[in-house]
């Protein structure tokens, strides 16, 4: 199948930048413009902020066994043999910095460590998504999203970004985000987006997020003056799933289901960005291993989910007559679940050094948000810190780029440390 070029362009992209390529970046070098990540997961979040230029500095994430630990397995005597705790390894793998644990088990420690510029967390949003049971903090989990806030303010950095699903205000009647931007913006200017679009900036999948980036107060004007990306230009043709698909002769038989479907009433063109429905095996989503509703190759990719479900498409020479059978159908391969995220070309090869299971790839991936999304927003936030610097710090030189200048800039961050010392950065 020849490759249109939009199909081209977001390859390069996703092979520019590995796994491996930010690990040696962290390790080799050290900015000021420094990252947290709580709640780090499978890392494409922090893959993306390494590639904005930033530098992670410590993070957090539980292990499955022993989740109330609130420092790394290994950090302590008589769980340094744990096995279980892949995410926390892969975090020290990749960034060569501490892991701290559960999030919420020791929030008073924050004070005792190096504070960051910028501060990212991607709360599980099961019980705020649609498809799930949308009883927000009245729930296992969900009670961590107006909660962060307790965390964040411990930790005061100069930048904070909390993700979510686009569903969240609306949960709980919107209660939940309401205590957390309330208990922040004593402190925090907040810009907020609701419906922000994965595919708005170039990843192929059909999803939308709730985003919030609170800036400092300290920053004056610049807390104020923020602005969320631009939107990517839309191609054409228009970037789909059929862009990222495996060869239908390479899909091994354990993912073809040949289960009764029934075309939809109502069939439409597709529509760049939004998933295109083709027929339905039953009512709702259905199990991850059987999803009830098939999509065409023509419209983006649903969002994967933690077990990889939500994904099922025709075979890919299948023409739609509009009231046509589908025929056999497929689910997504691991590889075309990596590609609609944007996910680095080594994404499997990391994960499997970690654990080669089938399971931890697909939680990794479903817990994320998408790269270039991802990108986007946290290479908006380093260019709003450079400007600030820029305006208000008289010790940077006036004839650097700030753009591509880390090394000046980063002089600069030190010299407002030390001339500024209430603010929380070192």
């Amino acid at each position: 199948m020849k490759q249109t070029e939009v199909a081209k362009e977001r390859q390069i992209w996703r092979d520019s930048f590995t796994f491996q390529q930010a690990m040696e970046q962290c390790h080799e070098t050290h900015t000021q413009f420094t990252v947290v990540v709580l709640q780090s997961g499978g890392l494409l979040c922090t893959h993306s902020s390494i590639r904005a230029g930033w530098t992670p500095i410590w993070g957090t994430e539980i292990c499955p066994t022993h989740t109330s630990a609130p420092i790394m397995c290994q950090a302590i005597e008589q769980l340094k043999d744990c096995n279980k705790n892949s995410q926390q390894r892969m975090w020290h793998h990749l960034t060569g910095t501490p892991c701290y644990g559960n999030t919420f088990a020791n929030i008073t420690q924050y004070a005792k460590l190096e504070h960051p510029v910028y501060l990212k967390v991607s709360l599980e949003c099961t019980y705020y998504c649609v498809g799930g049971a949308q009883t927000g903090s009245n729930s296992l989990t969900g009670w961590q999203l107006p909660d962060i806030s307790v965390v964040i303010l411990e930790i005061e950095p100069l930048i904070v970004q909390i993700e979510n699903s686009s569903n969240a205000p609306n949960v709980n009647l919107g209660h939940d985000v309401m205590t957390l931007k309330q208990r922040l913006s004593d402190r925090y200017v907040l810009h907020i987006r609701d419906q922000v679009s994965s595919y708005d900036y170039g990843d192929n999948i059909h999803s939308r997020r709730w985003i919030c980036i609170g800036l400092h107060k300290r920053m004056g004007d610049h807390a104020s003056s923020y602005t969320f990306p631009n939107k990517i230009k839309l191609t054409q043709p228009p970037y789909c799933a059929r862009d990222i698909a495996d060869p239908d002769e390479s899909i091994p038989p354990s993912l073809w289901r040949k289960d009764n479907t029934s075309r939809s009433r109502s069939q439409s063109q597709p529509i760049p960005g939004e998933v295109h429905p083709l027929a339905r095996a039953g009512p709702g989503m259905g199990s991850s291993w059987k999803p009830n509703l098939v999509t065409s190759w023509d419209g983006a990719t649903p969002r994967p989910t933690t077990y990889g479900g939500a994904i099922r498409h025709p075979k890919l020479n299948w023409v739609d007559y509009g009231d046509n059978p589908v025929g056999p159908t497929r689910l997504a391969t691991n590889n075309e679940l990596a590609r609609s995220m944007s996910a680095p070309s080594d994404t499997m090869a990391f994960y499997a050094m970690f654990d080669n299971s089938d399971e931890f790839f697909k939680r990794n991936i479903g817990n994320a948000i998408s790269c270039m999304l991802a990108g986007a927003i946290d290479t908006s936030v380093l260019n709003h810190v450079k400007a600030w610097m820029l305006k208000d710090i008289v010790q940077i030189p006036k004839n650097i780029e700030y753009v591509n200048d880390h090394k000046a800039l980063g002089v600069a961050v030190a010299n407002l440390c030390s001339a500024h010392s209430d603010i929380n950065m070192r």
